[in-house]
């Protein structure tokens, strides 16, 4: 495998690592970030339950970086709009879900990987988040 292979392999692994840890300590380990001229976007809740929702700021622009997280929660069909990052950690490198429905608890979670990917350029390049849940999974419907 080459050394840039490798590279990648290892900062993958960081982020599984990482997001493991989240999930299984059921809190986060990396302190909470505060907005100073960071990133904003707007969340909307289209689902009938509350939903909480955490982000995962990232330190410059390497998605395997992680520098915090915002976490906030959303009443069924609220609208909030959230700040994060600072001037220099403007990009979100993943988001996690949670919500009880018809008396079960559901949860998403979804990490960025790599620069320029489909997920990254969705949380990257919009602003506006619409959450909906149906057939047991969320969708999240991202627009400016």
């Amino acid at each position: 495998m080459s050394d840039a292979k490798k590279s990648t392999v290892r900062q993958l692994a960081v982020v599984f690592v990482m997001v493991a840890l989240l999930l299984i300590a059921g809190a986060s380990m990396l302190q909470p970030v505060q907005a100073a001229a960071g990133g904003a976007k707007t969340f909307v809740n289209r689902t009938s339950s509350p939903v909480s929702v955490s982000l995962f700021v990232r330190q410059g622009d390497n998605p395997a970086n992680l520098v915090g997280t915002v976490s906030f929660d959303l009443k069924a069909g609220e609208t909030k709009n959230i700040q994060y990052g600072n001037a220099t950690n403007i990009y979100l490198s993943g988001y996690s879900l949670s919500a009880a429905f018809n008396g079960a608890t559901f949860s998403q979670d979804a990490t960025i990987m790599v620069r320029g990917s489909l997920l990254d350029n969705q949380w990257n390049t919009n602003n506006v988040f619409e959450i909906n849940f149906a057939q047991s999974s969320f969708t999240i419907n991202a627009h400016n």
